[in-house]
């Protein structure tokens, strides 16, 4: 597991990198890309995209998890509630919801940052009445709340590494469903799955976004270490938009089919490797 902080001399050049890649951090995640990230379901549901619960993750896992698992289960729970969100399933955005705050309190992380809390609340209110909500300004609103935090997640070496950590678990759990839903679309254009606002196939801009994130986070957190198995970040999500930046055309479909499966086989593996209980 990586650690920030193991010596005085860690945290100093952690405190004064974050100093340094605060602002480029909410350059990155800029609220529009949130918001493209955040949506990713509602323009799903145009292909004929359904609910699918068996596609969430268990909600019963925040007490055998490390530490480092804790941080991407919360980012993996936060795209289930927005997947549940998009298709108004109350129960299921509540209880990743309710997820979500067990994994903050498990790992003390109100206790060293002062969270808004208003991406919970919007949250909370879509479940208390999904037939009522306008799912354009619910996205909205969870986009904006998302970087309002930002800043103060960006505070300290820990909450960093949650920041980091929970949106690679997003990504891996987004990718995880991209790959289950493949065969409900049809066409090598199709194997994005995403859409942009525009209406064009997604070429990686979320993947691209991450890696920019990555880069620049590095000195905060750079690998993962799950059941013994060290992987850098980047590699996978390297992976993933390299696979979504293919060429299209149908000579190259087979090779696009056979990368996809490749890339398929290992986010699986990561995403079975955060959710297997550590104890």
């Amino acid at each position: 597991m990586p650690t920030l902080g193991a010596d005085r001399a860690t945290v100093a050049q952690a405190t004064h990198s974050l100093e340094q890649i605060s602002a480029e951090v909410q350059r990155v995640l800029a609220q529009q890309k949130i918001n493209n990230a955040f949506d990713l379901f509602k323009r799903l549901s145009a292909h004929g995209i359904t609910w699918q619960p068996s596609l969430l993750a268990p909600n019963n896992l925040a007490e055998r998890l490390s530490d480092e698992q804790l941080r991407m289960y919360a980012g993996i729970k936060l795209f289930d509630a927005l997947y549940a969100a998009t298709f108004k399933q109350r129960k299921a955005v509540a209880e990743a919801v309710a997820v979500i705050e067990d994994v903050q309190d498990r790992l003390d992380l109100r206790a060293e940052v002062d969270l808004s809390s208003a991406l919970f609340t919007t949250l909370k209110r879509a479940a208390a009445d999904p037939q009522g909500i306008d799912l354009d300004k619910t996205f909205g609103h969870l986009a904006a709340s998302y970087i309002q935090d930002v800043p103060v997640l960006m505070a300290n070496p820990r909450s960093a590494e949650y920041l980091v950590d929970s949106l690679f678990g997003f990504t891996i759990q987004q990718a995880y469903m991209r790959g289950k839903f493949h065969d409900a679309l049809q066409g090598a254009g199709d194997f994005a799955l995403d859409k942009s606002a525009q209406g064009q196939p997604d070429r990686g801009e979320w993947e691209e976004v991450m890696l920019t994130l990555l880069k620049v986070a590095a000195p905060v957190d750079k690998d993962l270490t799950v059941n013994g198995r060290t992987i850098a970040k980047a590699d996978i999500i390297a992976k993933m938009h390299s696979a979504l930046r293919a060429d299209t055309t149908p000579e190259e479909t087979d090779a696009i089919k056979a990368q996809w499966a490749a890339v398929n086989k290992d986010i699986s593996s990561i995403r079975a490797a955060i959710l297997t209980p550590a104890r």
